[in-house]
């Protein structure tokens, strides 16, 4: 008999990706959609979830269409997205109102009273601000809302009708009791709304639900496919990447990257998500959302610019950046000269990606000199990139080509429906080719006293007004 077929479904930001695999690990096919953020004002960043629909749609059709026979040997679906993201949606499941997402900060003036209600140490992107600005601001909405939504838990709830979500990912609602392991009436009672109205939390790799009649038709899938409950965006690439033991260590290249330790076996983790402590499996130490910026920067030269600027003589004087961690809105469309003041600039974006990696793995107890990290997403792709950071951090990299959210995703698929061995030396089937990247040691050099340099510029607080130093 054929080898069964998993397919990962990873709603990102700024791309929708796909991938089909056996339940061996080979991958069959993959594809990739871009999506589109909307600003239509001042710190809003929206999407529309039916563009989501639309989008896994056509990647069904592009993997699993693509396949002869791929239908009939489909045995599961895993999704992942990135969160946390609000969609509210009425008693059917239809939204009321594009999604707010992780970087929209209409919640931030409500911040303050969502960290004295919780306890918690909120960073402003989480559910919580965002249900207690619509309290105020749109209350006529929140009072017709009957689900509260994420990307994937949209996704999952149009495909078979169940409502479910894993804690790790619901924690980052502000919403969780992680004693009671429940959501936290006292909250609810607060925003005013039920907890009827809030996914049932499920560990990751549990059965969420199957495909219902109409879905099914709508992707040309068979009735009654297996559908799970995933994880996050960040859970599940490190999931793809491999990076799943006690220790390792994932740097992100996407839209917004992040570093990434993981800090107990997803193993354990998967198999009881509540009995680890507050960060398992992983602790995020570093961030930095810079693919709005690059991509404003570079326009349509990209490649150019990583060619240039992997030729630029740098010194300690030269530009740095400062992010500021929040997507940028509103910014003008770059031209397309490549003028060397353009190629610093592209080169201080990326550069910054290692200056924030080092300074969150410093503070995190985490030494990068000598060590080997897993390198992952799209932006991974750009040797000119990975090779800046890791001077800066003085570590070797491997770069996965084949790995991404989606890989992850359909790896969970595989595991919780065919019981594929996505752990131990059984991973490595799925993980596909390995690039590495060295530091140069005389690169090395210069960007020790570099770092030292933007470190300072940090702890002073430095805006844009020095002509060396810009903040996106």
């Amino acid at each position: 008999m054929a080898d069964p077929l998993v397919l990962g479904i990873d709603l990102g930001t700024s791309t929708a990706k796909a991938t089909l695999a056996e339940a061996s690990g080979r991958v069959v096919s993959r594809a990739s959609l871009p999506q589109h953020v909307d600003h239509p004002g001042a710190h809003r960043a929206e999407q529309d979830a039916e563009d989501w629909w639309a989008a896994l749609e056509a990647l069904v059709q592009q993997t699993v269409g693509g396949v002869e026979g791929g239908p009939a040997r489909l045995a599961g679906i895993g999704i992942t997205s990135h969160f946390p993201t609000l969609l509210v949606a009425g008693t059917d499941g239809t939204p009321l109102g594009p999604a707010m997402l992780y970087s929209d900060r209409r919640g931030a003036a409500h911040l303050a009273r969502a960290r004295d209600l919780s306890g918690l140490p909120l960073l402003g992107d989480e559910v919580l601000p965002k249900l207690l600005w619509m309290a105020t601001e749109d209350p006529g909405t929140l009072g017709r809302t009957r689900h509260v939504f994420g990307p994937r838990d949209f996704l999952i709830h149009r495909l078979t009708g169940a409502h479910a979500i894993d804690p790790r990912a619901a924690m980052r609602s502000g919403l969780v009791d992680p004693v009671n392991r429940a959501w936290r009436r006292d909250l609810l009672d607060v925003i005013g709304i039920g907890e009827e109205v809030l996914p049932r939390l499920a560990a990751p790799g549990a059965i969420a639900g199957r495909l219902l009649p109409d879905s099914a038709r709508a992707l040309g899938l068979p009735v009654g496919v297996p559908v799970v409950v995933g994880m996050g965006d960040t859970p599940t690439a490190m999931l793809g990447a491999g990076v799943v033991d006690e220790g390792d260590v994932l740097l992100y290249y996407g839209t917004t990257t992040t570093v990434d330790v993981c800090t107990s076996p997803f193993e354990r983790f998967v198999a009881d998500p509540w009995a680890l402590e507050p960060w398992a499996p992983y602790q995020e130490v570093a961030y930095a959302v810079l693919g709005p910026a690059i991509r404003w920067s570079a326009g349509p030269d990209l490649a150019a610019l990583d060619e240039a600027a992997a030729r630029l003589e740098v010194d300690a004087s030269s530009e740095y950046v400062l992010p500021n961690f929040l997507e940028a809105e509103g910014v003008p469309a770059a031209g397309t000269t490549l003028r060397p003041a353009r190629a610093a600039h592209h080169r201080a974006l990326l550069e910054s990606f290692g200056f924030v990696a080092r300074a969150g793995l410093e503070e995190a107890g985490v030494v990068p000199r000598g060590r080997t990290f897993v390198a992952s997403g799209g932006g991974a792709a750009s040797a000119t990139w990975r090779s800046i950071v890791s001077d800066v951090l003085d570590a070797g990299q491997v770069w996965l080509p084949a790995s991404d959210g989606s890989l992850g995703a359909a790896m969970l698929a595989g595991w919780a429906t065919c019981g594929a061995p996505i752990f131990g030396p059984g991973r490595a089937a799925w993980l596909g080719d390995r690039v590495p990247t060295r530091p140069d040691p005389a690169r090395v050099r210069l960007e020790e006293r570099r770092y030292e340099a933007w470190l300072g510029l940090r702890r002073e607080g430095r805006r844009p007004d020095a002509s060396r130093t810009i903040n996106p």
